[in-house]
């Protein structure tokens, strides 16, 4: 307890402290002119953008910071009433180098050329919006909190693109409704900035750079209205959908369910979802865990997006996977002033526990979920947060409230930390043992970066917080310490980058006994011939209830070697051997990994894993397990596609299968989809079943 009261007071005189610390460096400045609306058809002719602003100057943040880009690009901006317009002209000395293959939306990366838009609408220097669109037009829109830490690729913006290719490189025309983004009408400045990636020379340029870190708001540019941004309230938008399904040997059933939003003011807003969909999503990639706590799977429902980034901090006390079969559900959020503010509310279905326990009689029961957050921004671009969860059913609550700090500091330096408590039904005369909270001091950029960071978990932590939340273990007092470093050598033929990483953790439980410590070790190199060698070394060692049960060996001694071609661009191969000591006992592992075009229009990714266990030496509880995961998508335009997934798992022997047939006719909400799903458990933990699906929705604005 002594521990946990010293770091609470620590973490308050290092916020004290660090309270002088302001301002970044200058920014460039571009203006929005009202101009006729473009065409649109990614050509960028200069009678149609004349009149609006133009400009160049793009920096590396990657490979070499603060050199300028191996590339020209020039980028315009203008408007009208309804619309921001932007262009990218991006010139290339060899147009056979361009790379793009991902025709999937809101699966943009960096592993292929195409350009960003970041627009920060409340000039906040923390939240944006990312626009960003490759080489074939694939569209990627993602919600950032955090001054970029945190990401929610879940939400979905109306707004248009097109690309070209041509004799000197592509070019990008943008289209960009204010009715889909939240903005502020008091300021006429907008953060802004341009992104551009170079695949080939894995280079990744802004224009208002170099940028300590990718998505860094807080460096961004600023985009200049000749007036204030009306402030008239945006119409609500409305998507009723009709599902019509067959399960197993059932009959068709017909549903129709409701998802709105409804604008409150230009920077607020509330949504409400009745019957909500979710058997149409597909379902989550299967991993080998041997650790002794559950994976965390990413949402993928539509009705949380638009929050998820506000939430995401180190220990989530909102973890909306918990919230299951909804009936309806609501929500509201927005920015009023500096305050940042979200609310979710959903009530459950009644719905059937693991068909495996014991007792098949088992239900979890209705429930009520309701979660709350604040976000008050300080400084010139930190925050501080409040956050506050309940779930009440039939015979008990649990409740936990939760504070938080980001603090970004001049010279690269990050302070971040958190103070939460855990209130259930019956709680235990011992406050601390439902408290957690941590410490954490780092300094990062994209080439380097080092942390020490000090954590306590009450030891009544688990099922209070995981009620909402997520949370991997308590009883716990964690020391962690981390430095790694990535070197891009200038002007050399033979390596692109060199990579090393080492962590350290240590932990105790609230008596003070030793419970795990890990020490792990990681190379990398990757070279100008597109091959790559990555090397991982771990050594750990776990006291008995830090392992799952039956797990006897008390060491994990074990070496990751892995080879790889191509692996920084979409298309890329890659095969690893991981051998050595678990917790299960002695053990070889083989993994592959591949994604290609097998045809223009189709690709196909596929994954395999294979474990091992020396049976003679192995735990009896150790079982040998196959993986095998096959991804393949047919995409004969952006929005008309067809989606197969499928997975099989040996140690259980159960095998999963999706296919989608897509056609978004007015992206991203109005859309037509047939779904076919075969598994053995899903999401609801419903025993086998095989369904077929139709699904169609339609936005439209009153």
């Amino acid at each position: 307890m002594n521990i946990l009261k010293r770091s609470v007071i620590q973490f308050f005189v290092v916020l004290f402290a660090i309270m002088i610390f302001t301002g970044f460096g200058m920014a460039k400045q571009i203006a929005a002119p009202l101009m006729p609306a473009p065409s649109l058809d990614g050509l960028v002719e200069l009678a149609e953008w004349q009149d609006a602003s133009l400009d160049s100057g793009f920096v590396q943040m990657q490979p070499h910071k603060g050199l300028p880009s191996t590339e020209k690009t020039f980028v315009r901006v203008g408007m009208d009433k309804q619309n921001l317009f932007v262009a990218f002209i991006c010139f290339t000395k060899d147009v056979q180098t361009i790379s793009a293959g991902n025709p999937q939306r809101d699966q943009g990366s960096e592993n292929e050329d195409c350009v960003a838009l970041l627009l920060d609408t409340f000039h906040d220097k923390r939240s944006a919006y990312l626009f960003h669109v490759n080489v074939l037009n694939t569209q990627t829109d993602i919600r950032i909190e955090s001054n970029g830490e945190s990401q929610d690729v879940n939400w979905d913006g109306e707004w248009r693109s097109t690309t070209q290719k041509n004799k000197d490189g592509w070019s990008v025309e943008i289209a960009i409704p204010f009715k889909s983004m939240k903005f502020s009408t008091v300021d006429k400045r907008w953060g802004i900035n341009f992104g551009r990636v170079v695949a080939r020379n894995q280079e990744i340029t802004w224009w208002n750079g170099p940028l300590d870190d990718n998505l860094r708001v807080s460096q961004s540019g600023e985009l200049k209205f000749k007036d204030r941004l009306p402030g008239e309230r945006k119409p609500a938008m409305w998507i009723p959908y009709f599902n019509n399904f067959h399960q197993n040997k059932e009959d068709w059933t017909g549903e129709i369910g409701l998802d709105a939003e409804l604008p409150i003011t230009s920077d607020l807003s509330a949504n409400i979802t009745v019957n909500p969909d979710f058997a149409s999503v597909e379902g989550d990639q299967e991993e080998i865990n041997l650790d002794p706590w559950d994976i965390q799977y990413p949402e993928k429902r539509p009705f949380f997006r638009d929050v998820g980034a506000l939430f995401d901090v180190r220990y989530n006390v909102f973890y909306s996977r918990r919230i299951g079969d909804i009936q309806h559900g609501e929500k509201f959020s927005g920015k009023v002033g500096s305050l940042q503010v979200a609310g979710v509310y959903a009530r459950t279905n009644r719905i059937a526990d693991d068909p495996a326990t014991i007792d098949d009689n088992e239900f979890f029961p209705e429930a009520n979920f309701a979660v709350f957050r604040a976000q008050k921004d300080i400084l010139a671009a930190s925050t501080l947060g409040i956050t506050y969860t309940e779930k009440n059913y039939d015979g008990g609550y649990h409740r936990v409230i939760s504070l938080d700090t980001k603090m970004y500091l001049p010279y690269q330096i990050k302070a971040t930390g958190q103070l939460f408590y855990a209130a259930p039904k019956n709680s235990s005369r011992n406050r601390w043992a439902q408290t957690g909270s941590f410490i954490r001091v780092a300094r990062e950029t994209n080439y380097y970066h080092y942390h020490l960071r000090l954590t306590s978990l009450g030891s009544n932590l688990l099922d209070n917080v995981n009620a909402v939340g997520y949370l991997s273990y308590d009883d716990v007092i964690e020391l962690d310490g981390e430095l790694w470093y990535k070197y891009f050598p200038q002007n050399s033929k033979l390596v692109k980058y060199v990579y090393y990483g080492s962590n350290y953790k240590y932990d105790w439980s609230q008596e003070r006994l030793l419970g795990r410590y890990e020490i792990r070790q990681e190379m990398s190199l990757y070279l100008t011939n597109r091959f790559s060698v990555e090397a991982d070394y771990r050594y750990e060692y776990r006291a008995v209830n830090w392992r799952r049960p039956g797990q006897r060996h008390r060491y994990k001694k074990t070496l990751d070697l892995e080879l790889g071609y191509n692996t920084l661009e979409w298309a890329y191969a890659k095969i690893g051997l991981e051998t050595g000591e678990t917790f299960d006992g002695p053990f070889t592992e083989v993994e592959a990994s591949t994604r290609f075009k097998l045809f223009k229009k189709l690709s196909l990714q596929y994954n395999f894993e294979s474990r091992k266990y020396d049976q003679v030496k192995a735990d009896p509880v150790a079982t040998d397990v196959d993986l095998h995961i096959l991804t393949l998508d047919l995409y004969l335009t952006n929005d008309l596609f067809l989606r197969l997934f499928t997975q099989h798992r040996s140690d259980d022997d159960r095998f999963y299968f999706y296919g989608q047939f897509g056609y978004r006719y007015a992206p991203p909400n109005s859309a037509i989809y047939v779904t076919y799903t075969y598994d053995e458990q899903d999401f609801f933990h419903h025993p086998t079943s095989r369904i077929l699906f139709l699904k169609v929705s339609h936005s439209f604005s009153i």
